[in-house]
């Protein structure tokens, strides 16, 4: 009978230790949720705490820019479908590849302008508490 006290022993630190390494084999197979996600308008919930009015603030601002500002969404979309074309490609081509990421910089630098243009009109008629939430349209990260 004292055989059956160890093997009880044994039998719950194996399955202690299956437990645990499921846990970190699950993790790291889900990746890390610290990663950065990609670019997402403001207002999305990556964004961090805003105040409640920051997305409808955002709205206003980019609203008189919305045509320019879809067309230039359009155009990353198009440079980026191109660049993944270019990697599927085969005989794969590297020319044409980092032709295709030459002209997805382009674009995303285009769509950038444009916020950044909008954001500085708006800017430049807004009183200071107007200007504290465009501010939000700025930051990417938490515990800003």
């Amino acid at each position: 009978m004292r055989l059956g006290r160890p093997l009880l022993w044994l039998a719950l630190s194996v399955g202690l230790n299956l437990l645990l390494g499921g846990v970190l084999v699950g993790s790291y197979l889900a990746g890390s949720p610290r990663e950065k996600p990609p670019f997402e308008m403001p207002g999305s919930p990556r964004h961090g705490p805003q105040p409640p009015h920051a997305r409808r603030i955002a709205g206003e601002v980019l609203a008189p820019h919305r045509e320019e500002l879809r067309e230039r969404r359009k155009q990353v979309a198009a440079a980026r479908a191109e660049a993944r074309a270019a990697l599927e490609r085969e005989p794969y081509d590297p020319e044409a590849f980092e032709r295709a990421l030459t002209r997805l910089r382009a674009e995303t630098t285009k769509s950038q302008e444009a916020v950044h243009r909008a954001m500085a009109r708006a800017a430049a008629s807004a009183d200071p508490e107007r200007r504290r939430l465009l501010k939000h349209m700025l930051e990417r990260e938490r515990g800003r």
